[in-house]
């Protein structure tokens, strides 16, 4: 009797116990019943037998004759998809903060007055006659120290006598104009 294997696995025998990897002859008494099992390799599995009677069990039962052969098939095991990408995350990279000059600025002021800023994002109150920086979207107060009113301020969303109100959007002088000429 001829066995082959196509490879990526065996066939063993009984009666006579043979384990064979590729194209094996053994010889069997004519009209012997011969009980053959194939196993496959890791990562394949047993595909069906071919020039026999048999199934596709892994396990054969053939009755030898005069030109027995029998082939063991295997195929390769369907791969598992491959896994999911890893979710996506949130991009770490900081956005860079923009900042601008706030100018305060006084016109036809007394002598004696104080101009100051603040911001919801940086409280403390500062002189910014020279200049302050201030985070973009800061909502900035300009607070004038005087017995003095101002008259008029100049780039400002709401003001009374005494503040002006503006949200910093970009580079901006703030101007109070007291009205005192002299």
């Amino acid at each position: 009797m001829d066995f082959n294997v196509d490879d990526h696995g065996e066939v063993s025998s009984e009666p006579e116990g043979f384990i064979c990897r590729e194209e094996c002859r053994r010889p069997f008494r004519r009209g012997e019943e011969v009980l053959l099992t194939a196993d496959a390799d890791d990562g394949w599995r047993f595909a069906g037998w071919t020039e026999s009677t048999c199934s596709e069990a892994k396990t054969c039962r053939v009755t030898v004759g005069e030109l027995t052969q029998v082939t063991a098939n295997f195929e390769r095991e369907a791969q598992p998809p491959p896994p999911p990408p890893p979710p996506t995350t949130t991009d770490t990279t900081t956005t860079p903060i923009t900042r601008y000059t706030l100018k305060t600025r006084a016109e036809q002021h007394p002598t004696a007055y104080e101009m100051r800023a603040s911001a919801d994002t940086a409280p403390k109150r500062r002189n910014c006659s020279r200049g302050c920086s201030y985070v973009e979207g800061s909502v900035i107060e300009v607070t004038v120290v005087s017995e003095f009113p101002v008259q008029r301020w100049a780039n400002c969303e709401s003001f009374t006598t005494k503040t002006c109100r503006l949200t910093l959007t970009g580079d901006r002088t703030v101007t109070a104009d007291f009205g005192i000429s002299g």
